[in-house]
């Protein structure tokens, strides 16, 4: 980094070539996308070319500078330099991870290998690091104080303060680790296409619905590149998903099958010939542990997680531990209630083929759950735009607009403009079918990250790998993809709400044991009794899902958590295990390591780790080294922040609103621990999260929306116990809410609001006091001003006329009250005035009602409103031993006594009409 380009550099001859890749990093239009039918791979080498040469020369500016090292000569500009760079890495990983093939998968290790290369120079540059020393920091504001810092702590992970020779050493451990990651993923990826069952009997298929087998004909078809001979039968073709367990061995009738499926899926990366994985895994574990140990660290997991909110490998590894147990308690559970439910003996070894089947056989059997039945119900179209977008509506006011004239990277791809209002804020391009050279799974990704200093909204996607329906025939999810769907999405939301000055910041720039926690929070919203009824509806009928299939499928998501938790846990305690080799220890037999590990862990051999080490893509090549267990960690916080919203009713928009403010906009220009923690008022805790999986009990079922919420908050702050009772129907009149609940009907607290009008002091005070102070100066203009006609001076006649308009006009205030009264007899407005010190009550608008109690006119409750309303509570609901009174909306209502409703209420008792 020292020397500058030479003359010859790659971007002094090409600079006048179109290419679509170089003008979208380097110079980006807002709210715009590349034009990806145009761009071949040569594109994207040379705008690597020109990348590279654009900020090395920005830096050496940077560095020949005459300026005294400032936040504003070198680590705003330092920022600025790696925009384009940035820029490629993100529309090169997008690219990759969606329309793979050997040409891209190239060009890509090309240039990734170009900008490791870039930002290690970057970073391990003395002279740049010593001017980063040199800036003043104590007058920074605290979000520039932060990116200096964040600038300065990546600069020193990545060996800067070493001594010459070892970070030369460092650096090369660090582009050899960025080709071999490069090529696990390709690998991978090209090992699990081949890697996918192939049948031409479709008796193999019994057990998957119609559009499954139509799909894994399709994908046959597509596979083999032509429409297959009719002569030969059909071909099918079931591609594999990332995981070890695949969707298809819940539905596989035929255990050989299943058998050959699991097969195919645990042997990827470790069956010998081009797509082996293991000499890679030896490799890569070796140089990171190597490369830890240059750094002055123990193990490369050590090196990772300082890095993290976790902060350290015990507290991650103690986290993982402590739901090990609970979880194999689970899976005993559930093991015992399956061999018992199918007559298995307790002698009777289960194969791990056989484990999705049985489950989800008991799951369906047990809990009446039909997959097909339920699926019909998840219509893809309709869950992402009545499900996934109303409740971002709901929660955040957004609006989603398709953008039929912008195109994505695959005729699948779809592009939504996202506002808020009159504002926009971002695209989302959503890639929801599965097809041949795209990474298996389900992620966001930010094309474009939205920051103030590019002046650029992000551009989000959001990637699934549903199977493509037939022709004529709807896409329909299960709902674990339905939940997926969301998962995905709360990452958008995030990349969305980015309210950063810095890119390195903003949106998802945070670590990687928090960055998975608004998606899992927003997983809440799924099957929510608040959102679900939007989007469940039969494809082809249109009927809403019925009441009872929803509390099966409920019901039967607190089956299989104990199984679905221990393979979490074998897998992410395979990451750590991997990462805390030390430096010289090199591990030949990939498969005997593993097995060592889970049998040390006491992991059960019939359920497999969801990622073997062999096609663990996200800790080899993923970004997840050492990270794996941040699926886990984050959850914490997602768990703790769910438990909330429920507290306050579910779609609350107020604190929807807090939320994004709080936590999820700032990204990393804050210390986002800090800020969860003020969000919660306090710390997560594990327990949120082991009632979320079910291996603790459930709390009391919380209030049913956030009026009902807002209501039992300030119940609870006023020493009440009572809880909101939801009816069946609502009770449109005292008279029925009296027959429902047994009572008189003057036992029914009504909630009237009412705008009084009331005389404003501080306005007649002054009218008063300029009155005398006038009154005082026509004294002094009367003794020189002659009489008129009528004995009066002008100024007397002056006052006079003040004085009547000063009596027909009385300064007011409008003020909403409200005032409880029984149920048996209307208020008095005339009498009420006259009581509590008002000109006049007049009964408010709806719209009046809502803007004070933040409640619709027929659900008013006495409290739960958005500040406190000036009540009086009618004397004559003293004669009752018990109320009801509102429940905050139509459908609720609240018991109280009546010293309890004087006390929520903060109210002054009064009689509404004369006795």
């Amino acid at each position: 980094m020292t020397q500058p380009p030479t003359v010859d550099s790659p971007a002094g001859d090409r600079s006048a070539a179109a290419n679509p890749v170089w003008e979208f990093v380097s110079a980006p239009a807002d709210l715009a996308l590349p034009d990806f039918a145009a761009i071949a791979p040569a594109h994207i080498v040379d705008a690597g070319d020109r990348v590279v040469a654009a900020v090395r020369q920005s830096v050496t500016a940077l560095l020949a500078s005459g300026e005294e090292p400032s936040f504003a000569s070198v680590t705003l500009p330092l920022e600025r330099a790696q925009l384009p760079a940035r820029a490629l890495a993100a529309f090169v990983r997008v690219l990759e991870s969606n329309v793979l093939d050997d040409a891209l998968a190239e060009a890509v290790a090309e240039v990734s290998a170009q900008l490791t290369s870039l930002r290690l120079s970057i970073e391990l540059d003395e002279q740049l690091f010593d001017r980063l020393g040199g800036v003043p920091v104590s007058e920074l504001i605290p979000e520039d104080r932060r990116l200096h810092e964040l600038t300065v702590t990546r600069h020193v992970r990545a060996g800067v303060r070493l001594p010459a020779a070892e970070r030369e050493t460092v650096a090369e451990i660090a582009r050899e680790l960025d080709r071999l990651e490069t090529e696990f993923g390709q690998v991978l990826v090209q090992e699990t296409a081949a890697r996918a069952l192939t049948t031409d009997d479709p008796a193999d298929l019994e057990g998957l619905g119609p559009d499954r087998i139509a799909a894994a004909h399709a994908a046959s078809e597509a596979a083999s590149g032509a429409s297959q001979d009719a002569a030969a039968g059909p071909q099918y073709r079931l591609p594999l998903v990332n995981t070890s367990q695949q969707d298809a061995l819940a539905s596989l009738v035929r255990p050989e099958t299943r058998a050959r499926l699991m097969e195919l899926s645990l042997g990827r990366g470790s069956s010998g010939g081009p797509g082996d994985t293991r000499g890679l895994v030896t490799d890569i574990t070796a140089l990171r542990a190597a490369q830890a140990a240059h750094l002055g660290y123990h193990s490369y997991a050590q090196y990772s997680v300082d890095d993290s909110t976790a902060g350290d490998v015990e507290s991650a590894g103690n986290l993982l531990q402590s739901l090990l147990e609970p979880a194999q308690r689970q899976f005993e559970r559930e093991a015992g209630r399956v061999r018992e439910y199918f007559g298995l003996g307790g002698n009777q070894p289960l194969a791990r083929h056989d484990i999705l089947r049985l489950w989800e056989r008991y799951r369906a059997e047990a809990f009446e759950v039909d997959a097909e039945e339920a699926a019909a119900h998840f219509e893809f179209e309709r869950v992402l735009t009545d499900g996934v977008f109303a409740a971002a509506n709901a929660l955040y006011g957004l609006a989603f607009a398709l953008r039929e004239d912008l195109a994505g990277w695959h005729p699948d791809v779809r592009v939504y403009e996202v506002t808020e209002g009159s504002r926009t804020l971002g695209l989302v391009l959503v890639d929801p079918f599965a097809r041949t050279g795209k990474r298996g799974g389900a992620w966001m990704d930010e094309l474009v990250t939205g920051s103030r200093l590019t002046g650029l909204h992000p551009v989000t996607t959001l990637t699934l790998n549903v199977p493509a329906p037939a022709p004529g025939r709807p896409a329909l999810l299960t709902p674990d993809e339905t939940v997926t769907l969301f998962h995905e999405f709360g990452h958008v939301l995030h990349g969305l709400f980015a309210d950063s000055s810095y890119p390195s910041q903003a949106g998802t720039a945070v670590p990687r044991d928090y960055v998975e926690f608004p998606s899992q929070q927003f997983e809440m919203w799924a099957l929510h009794p608040q959102v679900l009824p939007g989007y469940a509806r039969h494809w082809e009928t249109g009927a809403p899902i019925s009441a009872e299939l929803v509390q099966r499928l409920r019901d039967a998501q607190t089956f299989g958590q104990g199984f679905a938790t221990l393979e979490y846990l074998a897998a992410a305690m395979l990451d750590l295990s991997w990462h805390s080799l030390e430096d010289g220890e090199v591990i030949e037999d990939v498969l005997a390591f593993e097995a060592e590990v889970l049998a040390a862990a006491g992991f059960e051999d019939v359920v497999p780790p969801r990622y073997r080490t062999a096609y663990f893509q996200h800790i080899f090549s993923g970004g997840y080294a050492a990270g794996y267990y941040s699926y886990l960690w984050s959850e914490q916080y997602a768990a703790a922040v769910s438990e909330l919203f429920e507290d306050h009713g579910g779609l609350d928009p107020e604190l929807g609103r807090a939320y994004r403010e709080g936590v999820l906009a700032p990204g990393y220009s804050r210390d986002p621990l800090t800020a969860l923690d003020r969000f919660l008022g306090g710390e997560a805790g594990v327990e949120p999260l082991l009632r979320r999986r079910g291996l603790a009990p459930a709390r009391p079922a919380p209030p049913a929306c956030p009026e009902h919420a807002r209501l039992e908050r300030d119940l609870r702050e006023a020493g009440i116990t009572s809880r909101v009772q939801v009816h069946p129907e609502p009770l449109p009149t005292a008279q029925a809410a009296a027959e429902f609940h047994g009572v008189p009907v003057e036992a029914i607290a009504n909630s009237l609001v009412f705008i009084a009008e009331f005389p404003d002091e501080e306005a007649i005070a002054a009218a008063e006091s300029r009155s005398l102070l006038q009154t005082g100066e026509q004294e002094v203009i009367s003794a020189q001003e002659p009489a008129s006609a009528s004995g009066e001076t002008e100024a007397e006649a002056a006052s006079s006329a003040s004085a009547e308009a000063g009596d027909a006009e009385v300064p007011v205030i409008e003020e909403p009250v409200l005032i409880m009264t029984s149920g048996g007899h209307r208020v008095d407005t005339e009498f009420a005035a006259e009581q509590i010190g008002a000109l006049r009550l007049k009964r408010a608008r709806p719209e009046q009602v809502l803007a004070a109690t933040g409640q619709a006119v027929g659900g008013v409750a006495p409290a739960g409103h958005p500040a406190h309303v000036r009540s009086y509570v009618d004397r004559t609901l003293r004669g009752h031993a018990q109320l009801w009174a509102g429940g905050g909306t139509v459908e609720a209502m609240v018991p109280l006594t009546y010293a309890e409703l004087v006390r929520v209420t903060r109210g002054e008792e009064i009689d509404v009409r004369p006795q």
